[in-house]
């Protein structure tokens, strides 16, 4: 379980040095110019909802299954805050009212990296049916999201707009604290126990098929946030640096 730990700690400690978070974290860009990568994300958090569709069980046969099903079915529907967040941020006027636009953008070859975020996972999810590798898709998604709001919600407390966005704000947090499944971020005991039913539940064989697809998902995840970041990215007057 250590070495599964490590390198999830390795990996969320490299993806928390994206881009994104570093331009998101640079108090000289405008909030307009940083709140620009949320448009990005549509593909990615309507797919979500699939994801989660497919994580499910049709015949849960153990606890860790019934603890899956529960996880997805939770998250299932947090893309509605995510379309009231996108009007609360004018969206309309951001592609001009003409949504051919906005499709455009989304199977853009420079969305790509979004677009194939989901197809891997949803790949991952059709190979392996063991609870385990769900779980740590599961774990994976959730030190994603965690890396995103721990940047975004100080931008977004710092204008005043934690409150009126839900997906990005105070609702989708308070939802997260109250799974009755627990959340990855609210608490590192809660993580390790997950660890430890993951590894408990594999063959040797599969903890190294499990570690392999670990890297890939936060490679991807990486890949992933970098694109949402290239709004900011284009800019000549701004740097990670």
């Amino acid at each position: 379980m250590n070495k599964l730990s490590e390198l999830i700690n390795s990996e969320q400690s490299r993806l928390s040095l994206n881009p994104l978070s570093l331009l998101l974290m640079n108090t000289t860009v405008p909030f307009e110019k940083k709140i620009s990568c949320i448009y990005r994300m549509t593909f990615f958090i309507l797919g979500f909802k699939d994801i989660m569709l497919l994580m499910r069980y049709q015949s849960p046969a153990s606890d860790l299954e019934l603890m899956i099903n529960q996880h997805s079915e939770e998250d299932s529907q947090h893309w509605h805050w995510f379309l009231k967040d996108l009007r609360c941020l004018n969206i309309n006027d951001k592609f001009g009212k003409d949504v051919t636009q906005a499709f455009a953008q989304m199977w853009s070859q420079d969305h790509f990296p979004i677009r194939n975020m989901v197809y891997k996972i949803m790949y991952y999810l059709q190979q392996y049916n063991h609870p385990a590798f769900r779980l740590l898709i599961v774990i994976v998604l959730e030190s994603g999201f965690n890396t995103l709001i721990e940047v975004m919600h100080p931008v977004l407390k710092k204008a005043g707009m934690y409150e009126k966005l839900e997906f990005f704000g105070q609702v989708h947090k308070d939802a997260e604290s109250n799974h009755q499944a627990g959340s990855y971020f609210d608490a590192e005991e809660h993580y390790c126990e997950l660890l430890s039913l993951c590894v408990n539940h594999l063959s040797e064989a599969e903890y190294l098929e499990a570690k392999a697809m670990v890297k890939v998902l936060f490679s991807d995840l990486y890949a992933m946030h970098e694109c949402f970041a290239k709004p900011m990215l284009e800019s000549s007057l701004i740097s990670v640096s």
